[in-house]
């Protein structure tokens, strides 16, 4: 460098400096395409690359967050440390939707915080089953949202899992179908509401495939059961729960068939008070179809109609037992159980109203 130019008068190198200094600051922004911004930005999913199906989400929550819109043939996603999205401002859309044809996996285990119209939805449509799990807060916020929203029809005994801890929902908490003659399970370590005028915590349904659910606390508000499960079909239920309220019902649990399958067994076991404010609390009943037994195992149980209404319609036994009281409406009553065709009937109650 000629020497001249290291000789500038202080006026002159101050000026220089100052070009310098907003110059390098402008280059940077440019070269890195304002990176300092983006860090700032949340709720992003990127694929690893174009086509592989496979999307890692990251960022905090921001102003500026957009629902994300993932596909593919078999679809994974995962989340990083500090990942977030709220999306709740965009009408009618998940905060994330995962798309697949050949079965789906979800894994957040960084405690995110998911807001949306509704939160996760998922839909596998073709081969493999689904699996979403989550440990953070997922909220469906929207007029008629959900929380989580699980579709499965995929392949012949594709399965169903829902793992998580806290979710919201407009209309339900959370919601899963399967179609697939598969297992469906849903687990959830936190509270699944639903918040809105006429919503259900948690709704499972499966067609010729078991049922499982283990909750410690679920509300809804609904005419319906705040943890409502049905089968059409084949397959059993289990449902072991600590605390559930709802306005229309507790509990409740349904298998349905004709005379073209078995249906198996039905159980419900609960630790917690179980609260259905003008419905009944524990409301139970079989398919006409197959000799698994039905069996309720309760702590408290209060119904504005019935406590617990059970009804066996086909073979096998039917046992209650209640630890707690257990109290029925002007109504109902505290008890009601029916076995149609089996041959064993059994009650124990603490006491009941």
């Amino acid at each position: 460098m000629p020497t001249e130019n290291a000789a500038v008068s202080g006026e002159r190198r101050n000026g220089l400096r100052a070009r310098l200094t907003f110059g390098t600051a402008l280059a940077t922004t440019l070269f890195f395409g304002g990176y300092g911004a983006r860090t700032a930005f949340a709720g992003s999913c990127e694929e690893t690359f174009s086509g592989s199906g496979i999307f890692e989400c990251s960022d905090p929550v921001s102003g500026d967050d957009t629902p994300q819109l993932l596909s593919g043939g078999a679809l994974s996603v995962t989340t990083t440390s500090g990942f977030g999205i709220d999306t709740a401002s965009a009408a009618g859309t998940a905060a994330l939707t995962l798309s697949a044809i050949s079965g789906i996996s979800f894994e957040d285990e960084n405690a995110s915080q998911i807001t949306g119209f509704s939160g996760i939805y998922a839909r596998n449509v073709g081969t493999g089953g689904i699996s979403v799990t989550t440990d953070g807060t997922v909220t469906g916020s929207g007029n008629l949202g959900r929380g989580i929203f699980v579709y499965n029809y995929g392949d012949p005994g594709s399965s169903v899992t829902v793992s998580a801890a806290d979710v919201n929902g407009d209309l339900e908490g959370i919601r899963a179908r399967n179609v697939s003659g598969g297992a469906l399970t849903i687990t959830a370590t936190g509270t699944v509401a639903g918040t809105g005028d006429y919503a259900r915590g948690i709704t499972a349904s499966n067609r010729n495939g078991d049922v499982m659910i283990d909750a410690v606390d679920v509300t809804g508000t609904s005419g319906s059961a705040a943890l409502e499960v049905s089968i059409v079909g084949t397959g059993a239920i289990t449902i072991d729960a600590a605390n559930v309220s709802g306005f229309g019902g507790g509990i409740a649990a349904t298998q349905s068939n004709l005379s073209i399958s078995d249906t198996g067994a039905l159980s419900i076991t609960t630790t917690g008070q179980v609260t259905g404010e003008a419905g009944n609390g524990i409301y139970a009943k079989t398919g006409f179809v197959g000799d698994g037994d039905l069996t309720i195992e309760a702590a408290g149980v209060r119904g504005g109609r019935n406590g617990i209404y059970a009804h066996k319609r086909n073979y096998g036994a039917l046992s209650i037992s209640a630890t707690g009281d257990v109290e029925g409406g002007e109504s109902g009553n505290g008890i009601e159980a029916r076995n149609d065709q089996g041959t064993e009937l059994t009650i124990e109650a603490a006491g009941v109203s």
